[in-house]
């Protein structure tokens, strides 16, 4: 819940480095894409859309290797 809240926060500050754009933060909040706007320059919908389903396929891999070794046969 907390990351949630400084998620603005911390797209704010580290804004003046390339990487930012990677991050999940900047790319959770598709509303400002509605209104015309983007989080940072040089993002898109589509951009924000693969970095979100990228994110998603590493969580998912990771949470399934960590489970399997964790499973008792």
């Amino acid at each position: 819940m907390s990351m949630i809240m400084l998620e603005s926060l911390i797209v704010f500050v580290l804004a003046k480095y390339s990487f930012t754009k990677y991050l999940i933060f900047a790319n959770v909040d598709l509303s400002q894409y509605a209104e015309g706007g983007s989080p940072l320059p040089g993002m898109t919908m589509t951009f924000s859309l693969i970095v979100i389903a990228v994110y998603i396929a590493l969580f998912l891999i990771a949470s399934f290797v960590t489970f399997k070794k964790r499973d008792v046969a």
